[in-house]
């Protein structure tokens, strides 16, 4: 059996955490002759890098772009692969009393960001430019957290635009209390490139390629099989993370994570993101594209069938 160590992007959120626990759960893993030794579940995508850096996992899933590009610069880091693609994932919402339909609307409104040179950080100076450019005053961008603190922080009225993803306040949404006003992929910079990416330690990849080949076989037969049987595979993650399961709840993790988006083989934008990663001050020193380029392995690693 080849031992990997794993940082998984999140222990709830469903990309990620559900291909894991399926794969777990139908003993994808163990057919491929993997053991899975360690999964940490880092507090953001920053973080997920500096445990590849420190050689405390082997594989990390679910890294943001901007984080990635930043880790390509400070260690022996690949990309194994894309993880997911565009910004959908990323609901915004306000109060249900809010005036606000869209986000054309939140001119000089305080709009929700987990933290500096986050993905929620780019899309929102990305709405700022995109407001100006129509004519408008752009919004604010208040650093509020994750989405319990974005719930609380529009409940008292600290911020009018906040963000989530399931299974956070999806119970909410249906009811009412909250109402959607659009998602990242409303954002015109980013429609159509991958956001986020799986990466691996160098090192890890040159002394078992067929170990870390083994483990993406697995990865991708229990995303092949989470859409294939998406009540059951639902039913595995809400298992495995602790969330109730509503119907409400089913089918809005498979209307947000749509199987077009999560396809391991497609990289796309990095010119895009690139820029966006220089002008916001997220890369310490210029990065080009093709240096990236050399860093991604997807054609060594991933299966071709």
């Amino acid at each position: 059996m080849t031992p990997l160590r794993l940082s998984i992007g999140h222990e709830v959120l469903f990309d990620v955490a559900a291909f894991d626990a399926v794969a777990q759960a139908n003993g994808f893993y163990a057919a491929e002759g993997v053991e899975v030794t360690d999964r940490q579940y880092p507090a953001g995508s920053g973080d997920a890098v500096q445990l590849l850096v420190s050689d405390t996992v082997d594989v990390a899933l679910g890294v943001g772009m901007f984080a990635t590009f930043a880790g390509v610069q400070k260690a022996p880091i690949d990309i194994v692969s894309s993880e997911w693609q565009g910004y959908s994932d990323i609901v915004y919402y306000v109060a249900a009393d809010s005036p606000v339909r869209s986000l054309a609307d939140v001119s000089g409104l305080r709009v929700a960001t987990s933290r500096p040179g986050s993905s929620t950080d780019a899309l929102c100076k990305a709405l700022q430019a995109q407001l100006t450019a129509t004519g408008r005053p752009p919004n604010e961008c208040a650093v509020i957290g994750s989405p319990p603190d974005n719930f609380t922080a529009v409940a008292t009225g600290q911020i009018e635009v906040g963000w989530t993803t399931p299974p956070f306040f999806y119970d909410e949404l249906a009811s009412g209390r909250i109402r959607q006003i659009g998602t990242g992929d409303d954002l015109d910079r980013y429609r159509g490139t991958t956001s986020r990416v799986n990466l691996a330690n160098h090192a890890v990849i040159e002394e078992d390629t067929a170990g870390v080949q083994a483990f993406f076989r697995a990865y991708q037969r229990a995303i092949d099989w989470t859409y294939d049987n998406p009540e059951e595979a639902a039913t595995i993650w809400s298992d495995a993370a602790d969330v109730e399961l509503t119907p409400a709840l089913r089918d809005a993790v498979y209307d947000v994570y749509r199987q077009d988006r999560v396809t391991l083989r497609s990289i796309d934008g990095l010119d895009v993101n690139l820029d966006a990663a220089a002008e916001f001050g997220i890369l310490e020193e210029p990065l080009s594209e093709a240096d990236v380029r050399q860093r991604i392995v997807l054609d060594s690693v991933l299966p071709t069938s």
